[in-house]
């Protein structure tokens, strides 16, 4: 082990970094911080400017508190720029400092991208990956990190006892590594130190106690800072007189680029004696993992999910082809402005709806932060949330609505009008739509007709709609509007396809009578349990039949926002008080099993919280198993009238399988983690180790021969339970608690953070969760099941065209992504205006080659890094460009628009 030689001559450089950990809002809300964030600020230019010898302070790490500070302070600009550029202030890398697990990886890079835009306006960036607080690392940030040029980084949480020391090299399951300083007593282990300099000396030397034996270089890091603190003004003086007495060590005011640089160099040509960590850390040995903030306040995390993907999946790729298309259709093309807003023009340029997406993207990145994401602030702060995410939500959904307009109104010309499918997945998908059309009571039926001349089945989906015809509308426009529903076949990955509507004689036909407990499709056989509203459901492709699935698990919780606890007397109800109410419904190529049941569960805890109450509170909970024709998937629709408190309610999925590791859909790839939980010590450890992990799009387990994949809409967490007869995969749905923190659990060691009521996070009223069942043979990889995840997850949107220029084709298609190994992370406008650019990573955890295409656009393609920042030209073939990624692998290309 290459640890320092404590015998030399050398002294230890004891490096004192100062700087403040900005929550922006956790145990109050945002404006309330922002007041003491100025007095800070205030005080800090202050300092600089009356003390020379104070070097260096850190803003923890992101820009935002920038831009925080400015919009109330406007005329400190050019001070700030000046102690930036002097290298007094470091600023960045990030805009927010995120939680890592809850974010998709694209929202990470976003805010590196927008961390990197604001600290360059004042003229540097800190390039290291400061990482102070968020709950547990992610396996690719090295490679997030090494994609924007960052060599270095320091983070805190998630380390058990095989790091053995501070220093030491950080690997991506792609291969990409950071030179890491782990800081094992956090980000706060010189803060607020001592003016007297005999107090102060006894308090480096505790540091010193504490972080030497772990040092493997000279250079100690002690971190003169914590949350919200301010810096101390007469820091240069106290380092100055402890240093003319300290033994063995001197006291440097210094900056995590000098400390690196120092580290570095001393590491020299002599990497390979260093360890290395590969993939993640989450581990609550050492310091507070905190997991239970994957499920507090669980509608967070859906609206999470749901606003990145409508950025990143709708609003941006369909945007600029949208734009790529009028451009090329030439002086033909005008916006087709519906007669609802023929006197509010839409922006057209570019320019204006990148702008747009961006502010929206300052709204989604706003509510990030660890605290704020988590659900582990106080109710004010996530009450102040829900308005970013609808400002998300109404600029997104404006721009998606006027792409997919300008789209339609580009294809083909129909006398009915035509019904334009869009697919926001890279791979061909199938999937039940609906479109809204005009009605007409007299001739009330239609018939939809695919692309390839195939009739397809379409219904009327509830009431006919009348709407106001404003002055101005378009002959023949009376106002009356009906959603019909069809199954749309064999949709392009990141394409449209777009059918034409033809009269249909006769009445439409009424529903056809269903009755029974089962529904099937081409592919599954689903049945409902008449006691216990399970589902039995039976792969025909395999054979296999996997019994028991969605079963309704509800547990005491004692816990807080921060950690799960299970109460010491623990009343666990599986089933629901009476038989449930089944019935069958049915569509136009789908099939649907309606579930209806109560559970009884107990109201709360007991008011000594060791127990759950006596009182009884009735759960509603309304299920709906959807098969669709072509798809070999069943789509779950959960509504839960919650009632009960402190309590969390899970939806069980017995395998049948044996399996020793769980696979779950992460940021950039797949992790196996396994799922035997650690041996474990309650007197050293800080956490009782919990089985439970953060997904993105699904979890899987198989045992080789078939598997079961649970695919979610923004429902994080998970566990695989292992018993008798195989795993069983364990969504959670719910987690209701009414403490920020608490001191008095079982699972963790001390409180996290003040003990304040929250009582939103018990989540009363009516709560609606998605999620799917997808069984197969073999693997996830093998089966596709994440592509089946995918397409679950982004659902398809189809909308109906009055009229057609005819510069589009029937069947079009953005961009073409050959292998269904590689997932897309991003297809929108470069930084700099100049090209499209378009992200993808291979799933796999080998390597992995297809061709990529993005179709309208000819000019040259070029390799880039996270921060689209130029690597090297890519040859352009027939059908794109050929990319081969290592395991996991991140690839970004900029392909250059010559219109």
């Amino acid at each position: 082990m290459p640890l320092f030689n404590r015998t030399s001559k050398d002294k230890r450089q004891l490096m004192v970094i100062s700087h403040t950990h900005w929550d922006r809002e956790w145990y109050l809300p945002y404006q309330s911080f922002r007041i003491r964030l100025v007095g800070l600020m205030d005080m800090l230019l202050d300092i600089f400017d009356s003390d020379p010898e104070y070097k260096h302070f850190m803003l923890d790490g992101h820009t935002i508190p920038l831009e925080d500070y400015l919009e109330v302070r406007p005329d400190r600009f050019d001070d700030i720029e000046r102690v930036v550029q002097q290298g007094k202030l470091l600023i960045g890398p990030w805009y927010i400092i995120p939680d890592e697990a809850l974010p998709g990886g694209e929202a990470l890079v976003r805010n590196f991208l927008r961390g990197h835009r604001v600290a360059k306006m004042f003229g540097a960036v800190m390039k290291v990956g400061y990482i102070p607080d968020p709950f547990g690392q992610i396996a690719h940030m090295p490679a997030i990190l090494r994609g924007f040029g960052i060599e270095y980084a320091t983070m805190w949480r998630g380390a058990d006892d095989s790091l053995q020391t501070t220093e030491f090299f950080w690997r991506s399951p792609d291969g990409s590594e950071v030179l890491t300083i782990h800081k094992p007593k956090g980000y706060g282990s010189g803060a607020t130190l001592p003016q007297n300099t005999r107090a102060l000396l006894g308090r480096i030397q505790a540091i010193r106690d504490d972080l030497e034996p772990l040092a493997t270089t000279p250079y100690v890091l002690v971190m003169n800072g914590s949350d919200h603190l301010p810096p101390q003004p007469e820091l240069s003086s106290m380092l100055r007189a402890a240093n003319m007495e300290i033994e063995g060590a001197v006291l440097e005011h210094s900056s995590l680029p000098e400390v690196f640089h120092n580290v570095r160099r001393y590491i020299g040509d002599r990497v390979s004696e260093w360890p290395v960590h590969t993939g993640e850390f989450r581990s609550g040995q050492r310091a507070h993992l905190l997991p239970g903030v994957l499920s507090a306040r669980m509608w967070i995390k859906q609206q999470n999910q749901l606003c990145e993907d409508l950025l990143t999946h709708w609003a941006e790729p369909f945007a600029t082809w949208a734009d790529i298309a009028k451009k090329q259709a030439g002086p033909e093309w005008h916006e087709p402005l519906p007669p609802t807003t023929a006197h509010m023009p839409f922006p057209t340029s570019e320019a204006s709806i990148s702008a747009l997406i961006d502010r929206a993207w300052r709204h989604l990145l706003e509510n990030q932060p660890h605290d704020s994401i988590c659900g582990c602030s106080v109710d004010a702060v996530h009450e102040e949330m829900r308005q970013r995410y609808e400002w998300v939500k109404e600029i997104g959904e404006e721009i998606v609505r006027q792409s997919l307009r300008t789209l339609g109104a580009l294809g083909p010309d129909e006398p009915m009008g035509t019904i334009a499918v869009f697919n926001p997945t890279p791979q061909p998908a199938t999937g039940y739509v609906t479109a809204t059309i005009p009605w007409s009571d007299d001739r009330p039926v239609v018939a939809v007709v695919a692309p390839n001349g195939e009739r397809v089945e379409a219904r009327q989906v509830g009431e006919t709609a009348h709407i106001v015809v404003p002055e101005g509308a378009p002959a023949g426009f009376d106002g009356q509007r009906a959603d019909i529903g069809f199954v749309a076949a064999d949709v392009p990955g990141y394409g449209y396809h777009i059918s034409r509507l033809e009269v249909a004689a006769g009445a439409q036909p009424a529903p056809a009578a269903a009755s029974g407990r089962a529904i099937d499709n081409e592919y599954l056989t689903v049945e409902a349990n008449a006691e216990d509203g399970t589902l039995t459901v039976h792969d025909r492709r395999s054979g296999r039949t996997y019994a028991g699935l969605n079963r309704f698990v509800d547990g005491g919780d004692k816990g807080d926002e921060y950690n799960y606890c299970v109460p010491e007397t623990e009343t666990i109800v599986d089933r629901p008080a009476a038989p449930p109410r089944i019935r069958i419904e049915s569509g136009a190529g789908v099939r649907s099993l309606v579930i209806e049941m109560t559970y009884r569960l107990p109201a709360g805890l007991a008011a000594h919280r060791m127990s759950r109450s006596t009182a009884t509170a009735d759960e509603r909970i309304v299920t709906t198993i959807t098969l669709t024709d072509g798809v070999p998937r069943a789509d779950v629709h959960t509504v839960v009238f919650n009632a009960a408190e402190d309590h969390r309610l899970r939806v069980h999925f017995p395998s049948g399988l044996r399996a020793d590791v769980s696979k779950a859909d992460q940021h950039f790839g797949v992790v196996e983690r396994p799922i035997a939980l650690p041996q474990w010590d309650p007197a050293t450890w800080m956490e009782e180790p919990m089985g439970t992990y953060p997904q993105k799009a699904f979890v899987s387990v198989d045992d080789g021969a078939f598997g079961l994949t649970i695919g979610n809409r923004g429902l994080p967490e998970y566990e695989v339970l292992d018993g008798p007869d195989g795993a069983t995969i364990a969504l959670t749905l719910l987690r209701c608690v009414g403490w920020l923190s608490r001191s008095d659990i079982s699972s963790r060691r001390g409180g996290a953070g003040p003990q304040l009521r929250t009582p939103g996070a018990q989540l009363h009223g009516r709560n609606v969760l998605d999620y799917s069942i997808i069984p197969h043979a073999g693997d996830w990889a093998a089966a596709g099941a994440h592509v089946l995840a995918v397409q679950a997850l982004r659902p398809m949107r189809a909308r109906w065209n009055r009229h057609g220029l005819g510069h589009l084709s029937a069947r079009g298609q953005l961009l073409n992504v050959e292998s269904p190994a590689f997932a897309v992370s991003a297809i929108k406008r470069a930084e700099d205006a100049d090209g499209v650019i378009v992200r993808l990573y291979n799933t796999l955890n080998s390597e992995a080659a297809t061709a990529v295409d993005l179709k309208p656009v000819t000019g040259a393609v070029s390799m880039t890094n996270l921060n689209e920042e130029h690597i090297a030209g890519i040859p352009r073939l027939r059908d794109g460009v050929a990319i081969t990624a290592r395991p996991n692998e991140i690839v970004t290309l900029r392909f250059l628009r010559e219109d």
